[in-house]
C-alpha cells in the first residue's frame, strides 16, 4: 500500500510544506521582530521586498524564538491551480495540527465559498493562537485563489494570524484591516540591513576581519541589500584580498557581484552549479544522478559552510534549493551558455523521480527536456496507473501536452487516452484515439493490451445500447486473455457486470462485478475497484436492499481511506451513500458526504458528480430550499449543455425528478421529452427509470386518462415483481396509487400503498413516499385504521415532506418511550469502544457537530447525563 501512496497519488512534495532549517550564525533582527511580535493581535502580516532582502529568513528565525503553533507554505508556479494550492494548504494545516481537514482537499474553485465556511470553522475550533506563513505569494496570479484568501481573510478568527511573505503587493483589499489596525507591514525600507546588522553579518556570519571603512562602503554601495551584502563578502573571502569595487546602483551591483563570487569558485563547483540549475529541489542522489563524479555530498556541504545561497529545506530528509535569486541566475547562465546541458540534465532529473516513484515531478522535468518522444515514453510507462487511482484531469493535462503528431504515432497513450475520456463520458473524444490503439494490438502480438482495448470496445457497445452484443463479445474476448492479465479480465467482467445490469439481470451482473474487483485491486485499477463497488450498490438498491447497500458502502469507503489514503476515487462511494441516506430521510448526513462525494469526483473530472449535484437538488428541496435547490439544477444544467445524446439521456430521469420535487413541471417536461417513447414489448431494465420518471411527469400534469400509461405501470410492476426488483417495484406501486387516486380508485390505491410500505418498512425507505406526500397523503390517513402497526406509516402521517425523520426502527429498544434510531444504536456501539466525538464521525464520514446531535439524542432517550451511564442503559435493555 505504501507504494501506491507515494507513486501513484501525486503525492504532495513535503518539503513546500515545511520551514527551512535555520543556519548558523545569522544576524539577530530585534527590532524587526519586535514588529513581527507586535502584530500577533492583528489578522495579517504582510512583509514585501524584492528579492534577497532577507523575507523568508526574517520569518524564519522569528517563529524559531516564539512557542506559537504555525503552519508554512511555500508556493511556486504550480500552485495557481486552485486544486493544488488547496491541497498544500490543508496538509499544511493538518501537518500543524488543524484536525478533520481532509474531505475538503478536493474541493474546487467553484465551491471556494463552502469551503472557506468549513476552513474557517476548523480554524476556530484550534483554539489557540495559530500563524499561517504563506511564502513567495507574488506567485500567485489566479484571481480564484485571491478571492478565497480575501474571503478567508474577512472572516479568520481571533485565534489565527496570516503571514504572506512576496516580492510584490499582494492582489487583496488591505484598506479596512489597515484602518483598523489588524495589518501589520514590513517593506524594502524596513528590511534593509543598518550599519550594525551589516558589521554582524560580515564580521560574525562571514568571520571576515576587515577595517570599518570598508564595512562602511559596502553598506553605503548595498543599501542594506542582505544579498548583496553576503555577495560582496563571498568575493572578499574567495578573492584573497580586501579590496572591493563597488560602483553603481544596488540593483546592478548583484549582476556584477554574483558573477564575479560564481567565477571566483573553483571549476568543480561552477560544474555542479550549473548541472544542478535545472532542479527545484535536490538531495544528495538526486546531484549524484546528474554530476560526473558522484561527489554531491561534499559540494553541498561546503555550499552550505560557504552560506552560497543554499536553503536547508528539511532537516530530517536532506532536501535544499536555491535561493531564488541565485537560482535565476544560475538558470540564465546556463540557458545562455549551453542549452544543451539544460534539457539533458533535465532529462536525467527525470529519469531520477521516476526510479523513485515521484511520478509528478518526473513528468514536469521530461516536459522541460523539450524532448516530445522522451515525455510520451515517460507517460506510457506511468499515466495509466495515475489515472486508475482517480486522477483523470491530471492524466489528461499530461496528455494534452503531447502534439497529435507524436500522440498517434504512440498507441499505448492513445489508449490510456480513451480510457481517460470514458472515465470523463466524454465518448465522442474516444473513437480516434481507440482506432489507433486496435490497429496496434492484436490478440496475437499483445493479448494483454488487445484485452484493454477489447475491454474498452465492450464498454462502448453498451453506451450504444447493444448490451447482448457486448456481453457475447467480452465473454469471447475473455478467453484470449491470460489469467496474468488483470487489468484487462478486471475491465471485461465490469463490462460483462454492466450489460447484465443494463438488461436486468441482477444476479448475474452482481456475479461479474464481485469477480471484477480482485483483479481490479491486483492490478491497482483503484478506481476499477471503486466504480465496481458502486455497481454493486446499485445493484442492492435497485433489488430494494438498502440496508445491505449502506453496510456495503461503509465498509468498502473504510477499506478504500485505509488502504489508499487520498484517492478521489472514494468520491463515488460518498454519493452512492448519499443516495442511501437521502431514501432514509436522513438528510443533513446525505447532504455531508454528497457534498464530499462531488467535490471529491468533480476535481477528479468524473461524471458521477453529475448526479451528486442532482441528489443534493433533491436533498435541498426535501429541506424546503427550493431557491437553491432551483439555482444548483440551473448550474447543472449549463454542465450538460456539452454531453452526448446518450449521456443526456441517462441524466434524463434525474433532472425530471428533481424538477418535479421542486414543483416545476414546465423545467421537468422539457427533460421528459428528451427520452424516448418506451415500448412495451422490449423494455429494458435500464429503461425503467426513465419510463417512471415520465409517467411521474404525465400524473403531475393531470394526465391519468392513458391507457398505454396503465399498460406500462402494470408490465412494470409484474416484471419487478417477477425478478425482484424491489426498489423499482415501491417506486412503481407509489405511482400506481398516485394514478388510482386520480381515477377516484380509493380501495385500489390503498391496497398499492399498503403493499409498497410492507416492502419498504424492512429497509427504511422514507422519501421515495415522502416526494410524493401532496398526492398520498389523505390515502395514507385512511390507511392508519387498517394498517395501525406500521411505523413507516405513523412517521409519514406525523411528519410532512419537507421534514426529515428517522428510518423505520428496529424492535431491539422497544422498551424506551422514544426508540433509538439505527444510527443511534451505531453512534453508541462506537462509544461503547472508547472513540472520541472525532473518532466517530470518522467512521461514521460526518461532522463532529452531527455527532454531538446525535448523542445528546441518545442521552435523551436513555435518561442518562453522561457516557458511561448512556452505555451501561443501552446494555441493559439489549440494544448493544
Amino acid at each position: 500500500m505504501d507504494g501506491y501512496n507515494q507513486r501513484m497519488a501525486v503525492p504532495l512534495i513535503s518539503t513546500k510544506i515545511k520551514k527551512s532549517t535555520r543556519r548558523k550564525n545569522l544576524v539577530l533582527r530585534e527590532r524587526l521582530y519586535q514588529r513581527l511580535s507586535a502584530g500577533l493581535g492583528g489578522k495579517l502580516i504582510v512583509i514585501q521586498a524584492p528579492a534577497g532582502y532577507g523575507k523568508s529568513t526574517l520569518v524564519n528565525d522569528w517563529l524559531d524564538q516564539t512557542n506559537l503553533d504555525f503552519a508554512w507554505y511555500t508556493l511556486d508556479a504550480s500552485d495557481n491551480r486552485f486544486e493544488s494550492f488547496i491541497q498544500y494548504l490543508l496538509q499544511c494545516l493538518s501537518n500543524a495540527g488543524v484536525s478533520g481537514l481532509s474531505y475538503l482537499k478536493s474541493f474546487s474553485a467553484s465551491q471556494s465559498e463552502v469551503l472557506e465556511t468549513e476552513l474557517v470553522h476548523h480554524l476556530e475550533r484550534f483554539n489557540k493562537p495559530f500563524l499561517l506563513v504563506l511564502d513567495d505569494y507574488h506567485l500567485i496570479q489566479n484571481e480564484s485563489i485571491h478571492q478565497f484568501l480575501q474571503a478567508l481573510l474577512d472572516h479568520l478568527p481571533e485565534n489565527t494570524l496570516f503571514i504572506l511573505i512576496g516580492r510584490t503587493k499582494p492582489k487583496l483589499m488591505l484598506g479596512q484591516l489597515r484602518a483598523r489596525g489588524l495589518l501589520t507591514e514590513l517593506n524594502q525600507s524596513d528590511l534593509r540591513f543598518d550599519l550594525p546588522e551589516t558589521t554582524n553579518f560580515l564580521s560574525h556570519t562571514l568571520g571576515l576581519s576587515i577595517p570599518e571603512a570598508l564595512i562602511s562602503q559596502i553598506y553605503q554601495k548595498t543599501e542594506g541589500w542582505a544579498a548583496s551584502i553576503q555577495l560582496a563578502g563571498l568575493r572578499l573571502m574567495n578573492g584573497g584580498n580586501k579590496k572591493l569595487v563597488l560602483d553603481g546602483q544596488s540593483h546592478f551591483l548583484f549582476d556584477y557581484l554574483v558573477e564575479s563570487v560564481f567565477m571566483d569558485l573553483p571549476a568543480y563547483i561552477q560544474s555542479f552549479l550549473k548541472t544542478t540549475a535545472v532542479l527545484d529541489r535536490f538531495c544528495y542522489s538526486l546531484c549524484d544522478a546528474l554530476v560526473e563524479d558522484k561527489n554531491s555530498r561534499e559540494i553541498i556541504n561546503t555550499l552550505e559552510d560557504q552560506n552560497l545561497f543554499l536553503i536547508g529545506l528539511d532537516a530530517d530528509s536532506g532536501w535544499y534549493r536555491y535561493h531564488h535569486l541565485f537560482s535565476e541566475f544560475l538558470t540564465h547562465l546556463v540557458k545562455k551558455s549551453d542549452p544543451h546541458l539544460f534539457t539533458q540534465t533535465a532529462r536525467k532529473a527525470a529519469a531520477w523521480f521516476e526510479n523513485n516513484q515521484l511520478i509528478a515531478e518526473a513528468v514536469q522535468y521530461a516536459l522541460r527536456s523539450q524532448d516530445e518522444y522522451f515525455y510520451a515514453d515517460l507517460l506510457e510507462r506511468n499515466a495509466m496507473q495515475a489515472g486508475m487511482n482517480g486522477q483523470v484531469n491530471l492524466v489528461l493535462g499530461w496528455i494534452d501536452a503531447v502534439s497529435w503528431e507524436i500522440l498517434q504515432k504512440k498507441p499505448r497513450l492513445c489508449l490510456i487516452a480513451a480510457w481517460m475520456y470514458f472515465l470523463q463520458n466524454r465518448i465522442n473524444l474516444i473513437p480516434r484515439h481507440l482506432e489507433i490503439a486496435a490497429a496496434h494490438y492484436t490478440a496475437k502480438n499483445q493479448a494483454t493490451l488487445y484485452g484493454e482495448v477489447a475491454a474498452l470496445q465492450a464498454l462502448l457497445l453498451i453506451f450504444q445500447r447493444q448490451s447482448r452484443s457486448s456481453i457475447d463479445f467480452a465473454s469471447r474476448t475473455l478467453s484470449h486473455i491470460p489469467e496474468s492479465s488483470a487489468f484487462a479480465r478486471g475491465v471485461l467482467h465490469m463490462s460483462l457486470g454492466s450489460a447484465n445490469h443494463k438488461l436486468g439481470c441482477l444476479k448475474d451482473a452482481q456475479q461479474h462485478f464481485e469477480m471484477a474487483i480482485p483483479y481490479h485491486w491486483e492490478a491497482g485499477n483503484i478506481i476499477g475497484a471503486t466504480f465496481a463497488t458502486l455497481d454493486l450498490l446499485m445493484i442492492a438498491q435497485g433489488m430494494g436492499e438498502l440496508k445491505h447497500a449502506y453496510q456495503f458502502s461503509t465498509n468498502n469507503l473504510y477499506q478504500v481511506q485505509r488502504q489508499y489514503t487520498g484517492t478521489p476515487a472514494i468520491g463515488t462511494i460518498y454519493i452512492a451513500l448519499g443516495f442511501t441516506l437521502l431514501e432514509w430521510d436522513h438528510l443533513q448526513e446525505a447532504e455531508e458526504v454528497l457534498i464530499k462525494g462531488v467535490h471529491i469526483s468533480e476535481e477528479a473530472g468524473y461524471f458521477s458528480a453529475v448526479y451528486g449535484k442532482i441528489l443534493l437538488v433533491s436533498t435541498k428541496t426535501a429541506q424546503g430550499n427550493l431557491e437553491e435547490a432551483r439555482r444548483m439544477i440551473l448550474a447543472i444544467q449549463q454542465q450538460l449543455d456539452l454531453v452526448p445524446q446518450p449521456v443526456l439521456r441517462d441524466a434524463a430521469p434525474w433532472l425530471v425528478n428533481a424538477w418535479l420535487q421542486i414543483g416545476d413541471p414546465d423545467h421537468a417536461g422539457y427533460w421528459a421529452a428528451i427520452l424516448p417513447e418506451p415500448d412495451p414489448s422490449a423494455l429494458q431494465y435500464d429503461q425503467i427509470w426513465g419510463v417512471l420518471s415520465r409517467i411521474r411527469y404525465t400524473l403531475s400534469t393531470n394526465h391519468a386518462h392513458n391507457p398505454a400509461q396503465h399498460g406500462l405501470l402494470s408490465h412494470i410492476i409484474h416484471q419487478a415483481r417477477q425478478h425482484e426488483w424491489f426498489g423499482y417495484l415501491i417506486e412503481s406501486l407509489i405511482l400506481q396509487a398516485r394514478l388510482h387516486i386520480l381515477l377516484g380508485d380509493a380501495a385500489a390505491a390503498q391496497d398499492d400503498l399498503i403493499e409498497a410500505i410492507q416492502l419498504a418498512e424492512p429497509q427504511g425507505y422514507l422519501r421515495i413516499f415522502r416526494n410524493e406526500i401532496s398526492w398520498i397523503h389523505p390515502t395514507l390517513n385512511r390507511l392508519s385504521q387498517r394498517y395501525p402497526g406500521s411505523k413507516t406509516l405513523q412517521t409519514l402521517l406525523q411528519n410532512g415532506p419537507f421534514h426529515s425523520a428517522q428510518p423505520v426502527q428496529p424492535n431491539l429498544n422497544h422498551t424506551l418511550v422514544e426508540p433509538l434510531s439505527e444510527r443511534e444504536i451505531q453512534v453508541l456501539q462506537w462509544m461503547t469502544d472508547g472513540l472520541t466525538y472525532q473518532g466517530i464521525a470518522e467512521k461514521m464520514w460526518i461532522s463532529v457537530n452531527t455527532v454531538r446531535f446525535h448523542i445528546k439524542a441518545i442521552y435523551g432517550k436513555l435518561h442518562a447525563e453522561k457516557r458511561s451511564e448512556a452505555i451501561q442503559s443501552a446494555k441493559d435493555i439489549g440494544v448493544i
